[in-house]
C-alpha cells in the first residue's frame, strides 16, 4: 500500500466532506441544541438529582450531565450524518462515473477504500472537536444568567471523557458499518435506513423497556448490546437518584463490561470496513479476478439480396398516439413493482418493522408492571404509532430513490422525453409504495393474529384493524407520500429532498415531544387514539374525522403541486425569473386557490373545535386569570370542611350534558373565624346559589366564587350552601389522547379530584399553571406530617 496515494484519497474525501452543506447543517443543529441547553430552552428528559430532590440544582457541566448530552447528540445527529457521508462515499463515485478513471490508475482497492473511510472519519472527528469547543464556550466561558445555578467549576475531564467513552465509539461504529453496507451493496436506501433502524430499536425498545420483573442478566445483556450506551448509563447510575451532590461532584465510573462493549462496537465498525474492502477488491475488474474470454470465431453467412417489396408506411397500417393515463400508469407501476421485488432492503426491513411494532405492543406493561391483556382494537391502536413512524421513514427513502432511479441509471433523458404524463408516472410510483405499505400492514396483521391466538383470551376480529389502519392510518401515509413527491418536484435533488422531508418529520417529532402538537398539526395521530371495546372512537370523534379530512386535502394539494412541477426539463434561469414576475405569481396563486380552500376551511373547523373545548384559548385565559388573581390571597387560606353533601345529578350522555342540584354543609373546624368562604367551579351555565336557604350572589370578580356570611363563621359553626347549574361538554381536547373525566354516549367518568363537575371548597393552586409560571416543589420542614392533615378531596 502506498501511503502517498492513501493520503491523497483521504485528503480529497476530507476536503469534500468539509465543504458539504450537510456537514455544516449538522454543526448548526448541534450548536442550536447546545445553546438551547445552556439557556434552558432545551432539556434532557431524563435528569438526575433535580431540584425536587433536596432542593439543589444539578450542574449542567458535571461529568454525568455531559455524558447524557454527548450520548444523545452523538447518537441523534452524528450517527445519521456520518452514516450518510460514509455509506455514499463509494456510491457517489459510481454515480459520477469517476470510478473507471480512478481504477485505471495505480490506485489499489485497499488504498481507495481505506482512504475514503479515513477521509470521512477525519471530517467528523473535526466536527466532534468543534462540538467540544462549543460545549466549553457555551457552558463555561460565555456570560449566561440562565446558568448561574447550573454552571459548576470547569474541569476538562467532564468534557473529554464523555467524548472518548460515548461520542467516539458511536462515531466509529456508525461510520464503519454504514461504509461497509454502502460499499458492499451500492444501495443508498440501506445506508439511509441504518441509523433510522438503530434509533427506532434503541428509542422504542432498548431505552424504554425496563419492567421490574426483567431478569438482571437479560438487562445487563441489553445494556452491553446498546450501541449508544444510554441504557447502561440510565440503569447503572440514573434510575435510582443518588442526590445532587453525588452527580455534581463524582465522576462516572466505567465498569469493565461496558468498556469492553465500547471496544467491541469500535471493532465492529473497523471490521465492517475491512470486509467491504476485501469484497471491493474481489469484485473489481482491475483486480484480475474477472477474466476475459476469447470471442467466438466469426462464421461466414452467405448474403442474398432482399426482395424489393418497397412497402409504403400506409401499407404497414401503423398509428401513433400518446398513451392514456391508465396505460402509462400500468406500465410505470409494473416496472416499479418489479424493481421492488428485487430489492433486498424490503426483505430485511419488513421483518424488522413487524418485530418492532409487535414487540412494542405485546410487551406493554400496566400498573405494578403487570403485562397488559391485548384485544384486536387495543393491539391495532398501540401498533399505530410505530407503524406510521417506520412506514413514513421507509417511504422517504424508497420514494426518493424511486424518483432518482432514472437519473442514477442514466435513463433520465429518455424517460423525460417519453409521452407518459407526470400524473401516470407519480401514480405508478405511489402505487408501488402503497404495495410496500400494505405488505407491511398485512405482515403485522398476521403477527397480531398469531399473538392473539397464543394469548388465547380474546378472539380475532378484523373490523378494528380495518377501522384503525384503513380509515385512520392510511390517510397519513397517503399525505406523506404526496409530500415527498412535492418536495422532490420542488428541490429536484435527492439530498435536498432528504433534508427537507426528514427536517419536516423531525419537526413533527419535536413538537410531539414538546407537547405542542394539536389536532391541526398531528397528521400521524401520535398519542391521540384511545380504544374502547364498548364503543368506536367516541372520544373526540368530530375532531378525529376533521383531522383525517384535513390530511387528505393536504395530500390532494401536494399531489397537484408534484404533478404540475415534476421535473421533465432542465432548469432555465430566464424561466425562473419569468415565473417570479408578479403577474405569473398571481396566476399561479389563482390556479392554486381551489386546492387551498378546502385545507384552510377544515383547519378552521378543527381550530373551532379546539377553541370551544376545555383546553382552548378561552378556557386557558380564564384559568390563567383565576391563578393570577387568587394565588397571593387564597393559597393556604383557612377553609371550612364539608360535613355533608347532598347532590342530585342528571346525566344526558347522548348530548354530553349534565345537570346538578344539591347543597354542601360546611363546618368551620379551624381555630379562627372565617369571614369569607371561596368555592371553585367549572365551566357551567345558569348557576344559582343559596346560603342557608336564601338566594345569594357571591363575588366573582376574581374568577373565584367568594361567599361572605352575614357574620364570620365562628369555630364549630356551620353553613349550608345550595347550588343548581347545568353543563355541556363542548368541543374537543387540544390534542386527543383521552382524559380522566368525560361524558360520551357509551360511558361517563366523574370524580371530585377537581371542580369540573361539582363545586370545590377553596382555591386550587394547580389550575392555570403551565411551564411559564410553574414553581419549584414546596420545601417542607422536618416532621411536617405531624398534626392535623386535611383531606385531599
Amino acid at each position: 500500500m502506498s501511503l502517498r496515494r492513501f493520503l491523497l484519497v483521504a485528503r480529497s474525501e476530507l476536503s469534500y466532506n468539509l465543504k458539504r452543506p450537510s456537514f455544516w447543517i449538522m454543526l448548526l443543529l448541534t450548536g442550536l441544541i447546545l445553546w438551547g441547553l445552556s439557556n434552558g430552552g432545551v432539556r434532557i428528559a431524563l435528569s438526575s438529582g433535580d431540584s425536587s430532590v433536596g432542593g439543589k440544582k444539578a450542574w449542567l457541566t458535571s461529568e454525568f450531565a455531559m455524558t447524557q448530552v454527548v450520548t444523545i447528540v452523538s447518537f441523534l445527529f452524528f450517527s445519521f450524518f456520518v452514516a450518510v457521508a460514509a455509506g455514499l462515499a463509494v456510491v457517489r463515485d459510481d454515480e459520477w462515473k469517476t470510478g473507471e478513471l480512478l481504477h485505471a490508475t495505480p490506485l489499489t482497492p485497499g488504498e481507495y477504500v481505506w482512504g475514503k473511510f479515513a477521509g470521512v472519519l477525519a471530517a467528523y472527528l473535526v466536527a466532534m472537536l468543534l462540538m467540544l469547543g462549543l460545549m466549553i464556550l457555551l457552558f463555561q466561558l460565555l456570560p449566561n444568567s440562565d446558568m448561574l445555578e447550573t454552571r459548576g467549576p470547569f474541569q476538562l475531564r467532564n468534557y473529554v471523557v464523555p467524548l472518548l467513552m460515548m461520542g467516539l465509539p458511536i462515531l466509529l461504529f456508525s461510520c464503519g458499518t454504514a461504509f461497509g453496507i454502502g460499499t458492499r451493496t451500492r444501495r443508498p436506501i440501506l445506508v439511509f435506513m441504518l441509523p433510522i433502524f438503530l434509533l427506532v430499536v434503541c428509542g422504542f425498545f432498548l431505552w424504554s423497556w425496563t419492567p421490574a420483573w426483567l431478569d438482571p442478566r437479560i438487562d445487563r445483556a441489553l445494556m452491553l448490546v446498546d450501541p449508544s450506551g444510554f441504557r447502561w448509563l440510565v440503569q447503572t447510575w440514573l434510575k435510582v437518584d443518588r442526590g445532587v451532590d453525588f452527580y455534581n461532584n463524582q465522576p462516572v465510573v466505567w465498569d469493565l463490561g461496558f468498556v469492553l462493549s465500547r471496544i467491541g462496537i469500535v471493532l465492529i465498525g473497523f471490521l465492517s470496513t475491512g470486509l467491504s474492502a476485501r469484497h471491493f477488491r474481489l469484485t473489481l475488474r482491475s483486480s484480475g479476478k474477472v477474466t476475459g474470454r476469447r470471442p467466438p470465431a466469426p462464421t461466414t453467412v452467405e448474403s442474398r439480396p432482399a426482395p424489393d417489396t418497397s412497402p409504403t408506411l400506409a401499407a404497414l397500417g401503423m398509428t401513433s398516439r400518446a398513451p392514456t393515463f391508465w396505460h402509462g400508469f400500468r406500465k410505470v407501476a409494473g416496472a416499479e413493482l418489479k424493481e421492488l421485488r428485487s430489492s433486498p432492503g424490503l426483505y430485511l426491513f419488513i421483518p424488522i418493522i413487524v418485530w418492532q411494532t409487535l414487540g412494542s405492543a405485546l410487551i406493554s406493561i400496566g400498573t405494578f408492571d403487570a403485562p397488559l391483556l391485548v384485544t384486536p382494537g387495543t393491539l391495532a391502536v398501540s401498533a399505530m404509532a410505530s407503524l406510521i413512524t417506520l412506514l413514513c421513514l421507509l417511504i422517504v427513502f424508497y420514494g426518493v430513490e424511486s424518483l432518482e432511479r432514472e437519473r442514477a441509471t442514466g435513463f433520465a433523458a429518455i424517460h423525460a422525453a417519453l409521452p407518459i404524463g407526470a400524473g401516470s408516472i407519480l401514480a405508478g410510483k405511489a402505487v408501488a409504495l402503497g404495495v410496500v405499505a400494505l405488505t407491511v400492514l398485512g405482515a403485522v396483521f398476521v403477527g397480531s393474529s398469531i399473538a392473539l391466538l397464543i394469548q388465547g383470551r380474546v378472539g380475532l376480529a378484523v373490523i378494528p384493524f380495518v377501522l384503525v389502519w384503513g380509515l385512520l392510518l392510511l390517510p397519513g401515509i397517503v399525505m406523506w407520500t404526496c409530500f415527498v413527491f412535492a418536495t422532490y418536484a420542488l428541490a429536484k435533488n435527492r439530498y435536498t429532498t432528504y433534508g427537507i422531508t426528514l427536517a419536516g418529520f423531525a419537526l413533527t417529532v419535536y413538537l410531539a415531544i414538546a407537547d405542542k402538537l394539536n389536532w391541526i398539526g398531528n397528521w400521524p395521530l401520535w398519542g391521540t387514539l384511545r380504544w374502547s371495546d364498548m364503543s368506536v372512537l367516541e372520544f373526540d370523534r368530530t375532531a378525529l374525522a376533521l383531522n383525517r379530512l384535513f390530511v387528505l386535502s393536504l395530500a390532494a394539494g401536494f399531489l397537484r403541486f408534484a404533478v404540475r412541477y415534476f421535473p421533465r426539463r432542465a432548469g432555465d434561469a430566464i424561466g425562473v425569473l419569468h415565473s417570479l414576475r408578479p403577474a405569473a405569481l398571481g396566476r399561479a396563486a389563482w390556479r392554486a386557490t381551489p386546492w387551498l380552500v378546502v385545507p384552510i376551511v377544515l383547519a378552521g373547523a378543527l381550530w373551532h373545535q379546539i377553541s370551544i373545548g376545555p383546553e382552548g384559548p378561552r378556557a386557558k385565559k380564564i384559568m390563567k386569570d383565576y391563578w393570577k388573581k387568587n394565588l397571593a390571597t387564597w393559597t393556604d387560606a383557612p377553609l371550612p370542611a364539608i360535613a355533608d353533601a347532598d347532590i342530585d345529578v342528571t346525566i344526558e350522555p347522548a348530548r354530553r350534558a349534565w345537570q346538578v342540584k344539591g347543597h354542601y354543609l360546611l363546618v368551620n373546624k379551624q381555630a379562627v373565624p372565617l369571614a369569607k368562604i371561596p368555592l371553585t367551579v367549572g365551566f357551567w351555565e345558569d348557576i344559582t346559589w343559596e346560603v342557608n336557604g336564601v338566594a345569594a350572589t357571591p363575588d366573582t370578580a376574581s374568577h373565584l366564587f367568594v361567599f361572605t356570611p352575614p357574620k364570620p363563621l365562628a369555630p364549630g359553626d356551620s353553613l349550608r350552601v345550595g347550588f343548581t347549574y347545568r353543563g355541556v361538554q363542548r368541543g374537543s381536547t387540544r390534542a386527543g389522547g383521552g382524559a380522566g373525566e368525560f361524558i360520551v354516549p357509551s360511558g361517563v367518568v366523574m370524580t371530585s379530584f377537581g371542580p369540573r363537575w361539582f363545586p370545590m371548597v377553596g382555591y386550587d393552586d394547580g389550575i392555570g399553571v403551565d411551564d411559564e409560571n410553574r414553581a419549584e416543589p414546596k420545601q417542607y420542614p422536618e416532621k411536617f406530617y405531624e398534626g392535623v392533615t386535611p383531606s385531599a378531596f
